[in-house]
């Protein structure tokens, strides 16, 4: 029976994924991520967009949520911990925004998430995602932010706004906006880099650790082979000396029943001779 499909993936590595986060939990999710585009061969930005969008489809469809046999601590911890409400994507919008005005984008999530690098990788991403899917919600916030006086740079360029009210744009300003999303991309390809870099480094050191760990383990055992091996050696040779020691007595003791043996022959012959002296003298 061929497996069932959720958005392009089977139900068994959607399910996977789940269970890698929830397992990892401790750790960062560009981490988890990462890893789990390593074992499955591929896009680590891959994985990341469709965990994304399997969250949100998990707490819209109760039906496909239950596929997942999750226990109600598990899908809490998933909803609360990666979930964004309509109403805190707005308020991503209204602090990031302002920020993002003379900051880069990874350096205000970073101060809106007060150095957290967990958190703000978290913001990052949703923010990310925001501009990408919901262009009139993010020109909607900016228009507030404009009205209370508070400037915010456009991330889709200078005159994006005004091409939701006038409807015609002129070449130039085509082409500003054209310029305006060139930046755009260039600024998300660096950041990504950037973030990409480091989670291989720390997966890189991860992976080193784990391997001196092991390394260190092997060389305690071969230490200690090392040790029975000098002491079976101790052994072999105070059991040499030993057999060395006894074979000199067995030879010993032979060499002195021979001797035993010979003086008793001798002694014998002697008594005979004399025997035979004494009975010639005896027919004389």
């Amino acid at each position: 029976m061929k497996e069932e499909k959720i958005f392009g993936w089977s139900f068994s590595l959607a399910k996977s994924l789940i269970m890698s986060v929830l397992q990892n939990d401790k750790k960062p999710l560009t981490f988890v991520f990462k890893k789990f585009a390593l074992e499955n061969s591929r896009a680590t930005h891959s994985v990341r967009n469709y965990y994304y969008k399997l969250i949100e489809s998990l707490q819209a469809d109760k039906k496909l949520l239950s596929c997942f046999n999750l226990s109600n601590d598990e899908v809490k911890k998933l909803f609360n911990s990666h979930h964004f409400s309509s109403v805190t994507e707005k308020e991503l919008l209204l602090k990031i925004l302002p920020l993002k005005n003379q900051k880069s984008v990874r350096s205000a999530c970073l101060q809106l998430a007060k150095n957290d690098t967990n958190l703000m990788v978290r913001y990052q991403n949703k923010y990310r995602n925001l501009i990408r899917n919901k262009k009139a919600e993010v020109i909607k916030v900016m228009e507030e932010l404009t009205k209370k006086g508070i400037k915010t740079r456009n991330p889709y360029g200078n005159n994006i706004v005004v091409m939701q009210r006038e409807h015609k744009l002129t070449e130039g300003q085509l082409k500003s906006v054209f310029m305006g999303l060139v930046r755009l991309i260039k600024e998300h390809a660096t950041e990504e880099a950037e973030q990409n870099i480091k989670t291989e480094m720390q997966f890189a050191n991860n992976t080193l650790q784990a391997t001196l760990i092991d390394l260190r383990r092997k060389q305690l055992l071969i230490d200690e082979l090392k040790k029975e091996n000098d002491s079976l050696k101790k052994s072999f040779l105070v059991a040499k000396e030993n057999l060395a020691k006894s074979q000199a007595q067995n030879l010993s003791n032979m060499l002195e029943i021979q001797n035993l043996v010979s003086s008793k022959k001798m002694q014998d012959l002697k008594n005979f001779i004399e025997g035979l002296v004494r009975l010639e003298e005896k027919r004389n």
